[in-house]
């Protein structure tokens, strides 16, 4: 039996079960190293749980954040089958592919472009420009090679047109460009044509027929520059003789009718003069304007517009600069006496005198640099009308002498057409040389194609290697799609990281063959109970899970059932009265039970209970379906109850509905010390599990821990570590019959409610 006491709680020791409430979890969980996790790990508020924010389904180091390499491998072997699907799909999509396509041979022939001759021309140019100006060669031969005029002439060269399967062909041009493929290599001057096609005995012809087709397109633009340029010689040479004869015959015929004679230097002459005069109205015009300047700025001086001392051409007069010499000293002076007189004290009155006195002589020397400047602005202005009237004259007789002149210079003009001539016919014979250079070596043909011995594509053994490649990454991509979108719960670790609570039980689902391994994990559940609960101080344990199929009910029998065989008196209550299920795995049927107790107003619970085959478990069935279980049980004689139970019990285990499903099991948690949440393998949810504790902290209840129902052992260590222990293969003794008979009852391996 469990200690006396009152059985109702005082305020203070509500408050300090509230207080213990505060843990973040205090049962040491035994890990496999055989360390206990201590009683710290305090969270931020009572009942509240930090979470770890991992991604619901996958498994991660908690340490580092790194992937668990076992729990992929784990993952990958669980969908090995879908894996092979994928990657076998892969294969022989990949296979039919490789060996059902029709293969493509492929030809090549190699032209190299020799700049030799054209950058002989930009033999000035180096470095940055000239490595510029080969690319922008470069590029231009290869759109050049690229280009529809140079496929025309190969695609008629080989008289296509009228052969499958370009005969018919909305543009057979385009479906033959199509299989000619032109690529520079890389820093080189040679360029490859690559012409590919099902037919290994036409692409070396097509391959060739386009390099020969683009060497004829360059020696054709060639040999038409060429033309055109002995043509432009020959039209400009013409013209040039005669503009010579007409301008040499218009001379002879004016010189014998006026017979006048100007010497040849006259014009010079009087040009000389123009621009001499021209150079003095320039000086005269900037010498104006400083002048005009310096007038404009003394106005203001003399409108009271600006200070005197403020003009660069009155402070720079050597009057007034002794003036204002003396200014600054009687201004220093006069600060000196304000400082220590008033301003009618009869030396300062004297000086202020002084001070104006220097004032208006300033000002007065400024007029008269002002006068002075006036005057000569006048002067300035009469000197550049004289001049204005020189040039002018100058300008006619140059206008006449040139007039009359025109004969001489016709002649000169006739030189230097020829001059002119002569220049040309030397620059377009050097244009022709360079041309006949190209022609001779900037394009050619240094491997000719052959006929391929065999395809190009398919490449089987690159198309089977990537499809396998891609069928593996399609399978991961799939398995890990799988895994991140399927939120069951499937390792005990990654639900501990992602709700911050311990797994204190993980009962394996039941068969014939782990019957023992059943048994211990609820003898493992008891114990770390035991030290939960501080040695049966808090025996009041509500049992409830996140939704209904999860296996709590049968959790909470075969718990009951483990904890009366240790020797305790334990008390099951059955909280969910919408569903009462438990009196069924004792094959009882009572008449009876909690809801009609809490219906009657002073009656006693004793009445109710009702004993099981199991010495020291006794059962509170559930009893008929109340119209509104939440109302019985925020009753006090709910609690009471409870209260009661308490002392005359070691252990006394509520068992409740869903948590999420309704609100039962928040308003039973109010009267009970722990709470454990049953999480049933690969079927409950984590954002359910991790909600439902969210709700209980949220009302303050204290989590002991979670139970891990129908866990299924993936891997031989458990069974090895258990048999070890046991000496051998798992004995199996009365508690493991009992249990049994539990389990075999639900129908769904450890608990179907």
């Amino acid at each position: 039996m469990g200690d006396g006491g009152d059985i109702r709680t005082t305020g203070l020791e509500r408050e300090e079960r509230q207080a213990k409430k505060g843990r973040r979890f205090i049962t040491p969980l035994i890990t496999d190293g055989g360390q206990a996790a201590g009683e710290g790990h305090d969270s931020p508020r009572p009942g509240y749980y930090s979470y770890g924010g991992y991604p619901s389904g996958a498994d991660y180091d908690a340490s580092g954040g790194e992937l668990d390499v076992r729990a992929m491998v784990r993952l990958f072997l669980a969908y090995k089958w879908v894996a092979a699907g994928i990657m076998t799909a892969a294969l022989v999509i990949g296979l039919l592919r490789a060996f059902l396509a029709t293969p493509v041979y492929e030809a090549r022939a190699s032209v190299f472009i020799d700049r030799g001759a054209s950058r002989a021309a930009d033999k000035d140019v180096s470095g940055v420009a000239a490595q510029l100006k080969d690319e922008i060669y470069f590029a231009s031969q290869l759109d050049i090679l690229q280009s529809r005029q140079v496929a025309q002439m190969a695609f008629d060269s080989l008289g296509l047109r009228d052969i499958p399967p370009f005969k018919g062909a909305a543009d057979p041009l385009r479906s033959f460009r199509d299989h000619i493929k032109i690529e520079r290599r890389r820093d080189s001057a040679i360029f490859d044509i690559k012409a590919e096609s099902p037919d290994k005995q036409i692409v070396a012809s097509w391959a060739n027929a386009v390099a020969d087709s683009y060497v004829k397109f360059v020696l054709d633009l060639n040999v038409q520059f060429i033309k055109d340029a002995n043509g432009l010689i020959e039209q400009q040479a013409k013209e040039l003789q005669q503009k010579y004869s007409s301008t040499k015959q218009e001379y002879g015929d004016r010189l014998a009718k006026e017979g006048i004679y100007y010497p040849q230097n006259q014009k010079q002459i009087l040009d000389q003069r123009i621009t001499s005069l021209e150079a003095r109205k320039s000086d005269l015009l900037i010498k104006k304007q400083d002048v005009a300047a310096t007038v404009a700025e003394l106005a203001a001086v003399r409108d009271g517009r600006k200070d005197p001392l403020a003009a660069a051409s009155v402070r720079n007069d050597p009057v007034v600069q002794g003036l204002a010499q003396q200014y600054s000293l009687l201004e220093k002076e006069l600060s000196k006496m304000l400082a220590q007189f008033t301003p009618q004290y009869p030396p300062y009155v004297k000086k202020s005198a002084e001070l104006a006195d220097l004032k208006e002589r300033i000002r007065n020397q400024a007029l008269l640099i002002l006068s002075a400047q006036e005057g000569q602005l006048g002067a300035l202005g009469s000197e550049e009308a004289s001049l204005d009237n020189e040039l002018q004259q100058l300008k006619g007789e140059a206008i006449q002498v040139t007039s009359s002149a025109s004969s001489l210079e016709g002649q000169g003009s006739g030189v230097d057409a020829l001059q002119k001539y002569v220049a040309i016919m030397s620059e377009k014979m050097q244009q022709m040389d360079v041309a006949s250079k190209l022609m001779e070596s900037n394009v050619r043909v240094i491997d000719r194609a052959v006929t391929p011995r065999r395809p190009s594509k398919p490449n089987k053994r690159m198309t089977v290697l990537l499809s396998l490649l891609l069928g593996a990454m399609a399978s991961a991509g799939t398995i890990l799609g799988i895994q991140y979108f399927d939120t069951r719960v499937k390792e005990t670790g990654a639900l501990e990281r992602a709700t911050g609570v311990p797994i204190i039980g993980v009962v394996p689902s039941y068969n014939q063959e782990n019957r023992g391994l059943v048994v211990e994990a609820f003898q493992t559940l008891r114990t770390s109970l035991l030290y939960a609960s501080d040695h049966k101080r808090r025996n009041v344990l509500m049992v409830t899970s996140s939704a209904s199929g999860e296996g709590k009910s049968a959790c909470v029998t075969n718990l009951g059932i483990v904890l009366a065989d240790c020797g305790d008196s334990v008390l099951i209550i059955d909280g969910d009265l919408r569903k009462s299920s438990i009196h069924k795995f004792f094959k009882l049927e009572p008449k009876k039970g909690l809801s009609e107790y809490l219906a009657q107003p002073g009656a006693k619970f004793e009445d109710f209970l009702v004993a099981t085959s199991y010495p020291r478990l006794i059962l509170m069935p559930g009893g008929g379906v109340p119209a509104n279980p939440p109302a019985l049980f925020s009753m006090a004689a709910f609690r009471d109850f409870v209260l009661a139970a308490r002392s005359k019990f070691d252990w006394v285990l509520i068992d409740t509905p869903p948590i999420l499903a309704v609100t039962d099991a928040n308003i039973i948690g109010e009267a009970a010390d722990l709470s454990l949440v049953v999480v049933s393998y690969n079927m409950s949810r984590l954002p359910l599990v991790r909600e439902s504790l969210e709700q209980l902290g949220r009302q303050d209840h204290e989590v002991a821990g979670i139970v891990m129902n129908r866990y299924e052992w993936r891997n031989r260590y458990y069974y090895n570590h258990y048999h070890y222990y046991q000496g051998g293969k798992a004995k199996e003794g009365g508690l493991a019959k009992k249990l049994a008979v539990r389990f075999s009852q639900t129908g769904r391996g450890s608990g179907a409610a």
